[in-house]
């Protein structure tokens, strides 16, 4: 029999299955002078037991045992512990291949040969308590692998739970259906890039007389310019408050009035100024329409020019009027401009999501087609008109990810 000097094993928790006391004595002893933990079993059934309270890492099992031989003990075994988990080395009689082949057929991890070389059954047994060791690791990881999906998928639906809710306090901030007109009609879509967009919009009316209109688009997308746009579309609701932007408050039971779109936008950027930690920034159009004498006074803050199609005409009108973005700098004094509007005029207030919508060649839509879309459409009802815009710009983008918002109001003077 060769010496017991070799290589470092792996240690582990072993349980030798041997009716031959000697046997038993013998490997027990040299395998704890190699640091393992060693159990004993003098029969199969003693083994069987074992294993329901100890914790074992790998058996050494003898073919040859009364009661229930080593085969039987093997397929008892593989019941309840398949071979990654529990390895199993048959020890047989020199010679018998039949024996061996019928232990690795019956789940056996490896076999030794009797009389036992202690190196060699040394050997096998550190292969198979590698592997072994090696499988719970996977599987370790595997589990908190699971573990740390499942989290995430807790993680994900929650944030869904959270952007639908989000989304929901969105579409609050957006026109109401019940909002009655006399010397106007309106059309707008709102189709936002991601489940929060940065666009805002509202019609509202705020006396008798007046009806005010904005857009407003915010740098950026997702959550933050959607909370930014939220908060932007609430200082500007219509109240009869005198904290709001939108009325001037007169004070001693006085009827408030309408505030002027230029001191609005002056007001939102006195309340909104950039932010070094978010470099957030918006652009508005903010207009007002005075139904009894059909004219519109809008301000721009760095917002695309607002589009006037006379009635009849084939060629529509930029209004000049760009501005200054909300938040870039301080005391900004805002242009307002008025038009007059005839019976039939329609006005066109949109963001750059409209015009800047590319194809897959990385084109954009441009302002040339948009100016046809306005033409071509303009004998259609407000709502078919304001679809078929968008229609337009969704066939010239198709195939190409919408990476904007897009926001349309349309007005048309009755």
């Amino acid at each position: 029999m060769s010496s017991d000097t070799g290589a470092a094993v792996q240690l582990g928790a072993i349980l030798v299955v041997d009716d031959n006391e000697m046997n038993r004595d013998m490997l027990s002893r040299r395998l704890s002078r190699r640091g393992h933990a060693v159990v004993v079993a003098e029969s199969g059934e003693q083994a069987i037991e074992m294993l329901e309270t100890e914790t074992i890492d790998i058996v050494l099992l003898d073919v040859m045992m009364p009661g229930i031989d080593g085969f039987e003990t093997l397929a008892r075994i593989r019941q309840k512990h398949d071979a990654s988990t529990l390895p199993v080395i048959m020890a047989t009689a020199r010679g018998e291949t039949e024996d061996i082949v019928r232990a690795l057929e019956a789940g056996a991890n490896d076999y030794v040969t009797k009389p036992l070389d202690f190196p060699v059954v040394l050997a096998r047994t550190q292969t198979q308590l590698s592997l072994k060791f090696a499988m719970d690791e996977v599987r370790r990881l595997k589990h908190k692998l699971q573990d740390r999906n499942q989290e995430l998928e807790a993680a994900i639906a929650q944030q869904l739970r959270d952007l639908a809710a989000a989304a929901r306090v969105q579409q609050s901030c957006l026109p109401s259906d019940n909002v009655k007109f006399d010397r106007g009609a309106f059309a707008w879509r709102y189709l936002p890039c991601d489940e929060l967009g940065g666009d805002g919009l509202n019609i509202m009316r705020l006396d008798d007389e007046h009806v005010a209109l904005y857009i407003l688009d915010v740098t950026g997308h997702g959550v933050p310019a959607a909370l930014l746009s939220v908060s932007v579309s609430h200082n500007l609701s219509a109240t009869d408050s005198q904290y709001s932007m939108v009325v001037d408050a007169q004070g001693d039971g006085m009827k408030n009035t309408a505030a002027s779109p230029a001191s609005v936008a002056a007001a939102l950027n006195r309340a909104f100024p950039t932010l070094d930690q978010t470099e957030q920034f918006f652009t508005l159009i903010y207009g007002i329409y005075h139904q009894p004498t059909r004219t519109v006074r809008f301000a721009s803050a760095g917002h695309p020019p607002v589009y006037h199609l006379p009635a009849g005409s084939n060629r529509p009108v930029q209004l000049p009027g760009r501005g200054i973005p909300i938040g870039i700098m301080d005391d900004v004094t805002y242009e307002e401009r008025s038009l007059v509007l005839g019976v039939g005029d329609r006005l066109l207030m949109y963001s750059d999501g409209v015009y800047e919508a590319a194809n897959t060649a990385a084109e954009l839509f441009g302002f040339q087609r948009l100016e046809e879309a306005i033409v071509e459409t303009a004998g259609m009802p407000i709502e078919q008109s304001i679809d078929e815009l968008i229609s337009r710009v969704n066939a010239w983008s198709a195939g190409a990810s919408q990476t904007d918002d897009i926001t349309l109001i349309l007005l048309e003077v009755t």
